[in-house]
């Protein structure tokens, strides 16, 4: 579950991808909660200690508010950490989160910022931890380019609705090439399917992708060019 959360609405169970955990419920930190307010005598151990970890540095909340750490930028929204998953590797308790940040810092200070906070508890708790960040750094393109507002007409044309350029916390390999950007494949106001259980697509998106992303290639094409 280190990509997404599980939300229980009625009998049916649905899954929130990673990059949006507002629409989601997390159930491991609020199994971490219910077990410290249980007041059970739990033994002094590595589970334990990440059910203290989880409580006091997380909670519920999923934007770096208990860590101190939470900023938000205007367009890209605001940083999200979700702790997704916990288990055993190798005889240590692991417990992974996943991290998206928007601009506004750069992923070495987010990472030292993180560190500090865990450490500061760590060392308050007597607890003994080993920090691993691998962190993901944001991305943003000039939406004044010519290949920008041609996909923007693009979608506009297709759907009739507001066509403007919006933030996905969601990584894309559009970031490994100079001025790439994601075009598609989500709707607005369309729960994000991808990378879930029972991932699937209406057929109508479908077809609206297809036609956009056929008259992209070639009004792309024959661009004179891109900027």
């Amino acid at each position: 579950m280190q990509r997404g959360q599980r939300h229980r609405q009625g009998e049916r169970c649905v899954c929130a991808h990673g990059s949006r955990p507002e629409e989601g419920v997390n159930p491991l930190p609020r199994l971490a909660l219910f077990l410290r307010a249980a007041g059970l005598d739990l033994a002094d151990n590595a589970y334990a200690h990440a059910v203290r970890y989880l409580t006091d540095l997380y909670g519920t909340d999923y934007l770096g508010n208990p860590m101190g750490v939470a900023y938000k930028d205007d367009f890209m929204g605001p940083l999200t950490m979700s702790p997704n998953a916990i288990g055993d590797r190798s005889g240590r308790v692991e417990v992974t989160v996943n991290v998206r940040m928007p601009r506004g810092k750069a992923p070495d200070a987010l990472r030292g910022e993180i560190a500090d906070r865990i450490n500061a508890w760590a060392g308050a708790s007597r607890i003994a931890v080993e920090i691993s960040h691998e962190q993901g750094n944001w991305m943003a393109r000039d939406p004044k380019g010519a290949w920008l507002a041609t996909l923007l007409n693009i979608y506009g044309e297709t759907t009739g609705l507001d066509a403007r350029p919006v933030p996905t916390a969601g990584s894309t390999t559009a970031k490994l090439m100079p001025n790439a950007i994601n075009f598609g494949p989500a709707m607005p106001g369309k729960k994000y399917t991808a990378h879930n259980a029972k991932e699937y697509k209406e057929v109508p998106d479908l077809d609206l992708d297809m036609q956009m992303f056929t008259e992209m290639l070639v009004r792309i094409g024959n661009l004179p060019a891109m900027q």
